[in-house]
């Protein structure tokens, strides 16, 4: 059954047949402890947080209106056009607002003025949590989780109006195949290792030192295994990273520059590179900030072919 969007909420849009998962967030700004469990505080595994539609007062007499956003001047659409909040609330109205409705036994309840209601109304929302669309009740916690932004989406934990957020919010089959990306990602970084270990192991040795990974001709065939199999484990920028670098190694330009960056690194190690202000110098020539640009520079610039060779070749030495 194809899906259809039921309504969107600051960007994110809810779709009808989905099952979402409320998983707890990671905050790369957290306690090293926390950020190899992956998460922004501790683990919350039987905690949850409890919530309910705020309420904005409009006067100092105790008069205002409950910010559910089913209504066009929802204290929560301040910040947009009259257009955007009025398409906002046509989605809502109908997906949700009159559905939820019914289900109570009168839309007149959800009235932004009724206090008994959303007084009393309260949503849930903990890690591991399990949301499907399709029951109008989870439709609501969804719905006001994102609202209240209890709850982040992938991709936007960036922005500053989710700092104070401890879950994320995932679709459960992007979140499989996101899963299932990642290990296909990971068995061709495997296969590409074990080919290159078998066939050019010097030119494997090379882009893991490319990479920055401690390696060299003499390294075990077993330490390297061990070595990248622990990599990749714990890094999926890890394997980006060197499948990236394999395809860079594939023409003439790429393992060029991987030749020089190599180069130009051993004579750092031996003190035959210059640096001034944070700035990489070879026999007065300026290469840059650091060696993986200054290397890219060199093979690029053919006014620098001769200092190409020279750093490759080491006719210095």
């Amino acid at each position: 059954m194809s899906k259809r969007k039921l309504f969107e909420v600051e960007g994110f849009p809810v779709m009808s047949g989905t099952r979402y998962v409320i998983t707890d967030r990671l905050d790369h700004d957290a306690p090293s402890g926390f950020i190899d469990k992956g998460v922004t505080k501790l683990p919350s595994d039987g905690v949850t947080e409890t919530f309910g539609c705020p309420f904005r007062a409009t006067g100092t007499d105790g008069e205002g209106l409950w910010d559910t956003g089913f209504y066009p001047d929802s204290p929560c659409y301040m910040a947009i056009s009259s257009t955007e909040s009025e398409k906002e609330v046509g989605g809502l109205k109908k997906n949700l607002f009159e559905r939820y409705g019914k289900y109570i036994g009168g839309v007149e309840k959800l009235d932004h003025q009724n206090n008994e209601f959303w007084d009393k109304k309260t949503f849930k929302v903990h890690s591991g949590q399990s949301l499907t669309t399709d029951k109008i009740e989870d439709l609501m916690t969804i719905y006001f989780a994102l609202r209240q932004r209890k709850v982040v989406p992938k991709g936007k934990e960036g922005e500053a109006k989710y700092k104070g957020t401890s879950y994320h919010i995932l679709d459960v089959n992007q979140s499989v195949e996101r899963r299932d990306e990642k290990a296909i990602k990971n068995f061709e970084a495997i296969g590409t290792f074990q080919g290159m270990l078998k066939s050019d192991k010097r030119t494997l040795v090379s882009i893991l030192s490319y990479m920055d990974i401690n390696v060299s001709d003499d390294t075990k065939d077993s330490a390297l295994i061990g070595m990248f199999s622990s990599y990749v484990d714990n890094s999926e920028a890890t394997i980006d990273r060197f499948n990236k670098v394999v395809e860079m190694s594939e023409d003439k330009q790429g393992r060029e520059i991987i030749a020089v960056f190599l180069a130009l690194k051993e004579r750092g190690r031996k003190g035959k590179l210059q640096r001034e202000n944070n700035v990489y110098y070879y026999e007065g020539t300026e290469l840059g900030a650091d060696l993986k640009t200054a290397a890219e520079k060199v093979v690029k610039d053919k006014s620098l072919e001769e200092l190409k060779n020279t750093i490759i070749l080491g006719d210095d030495d």
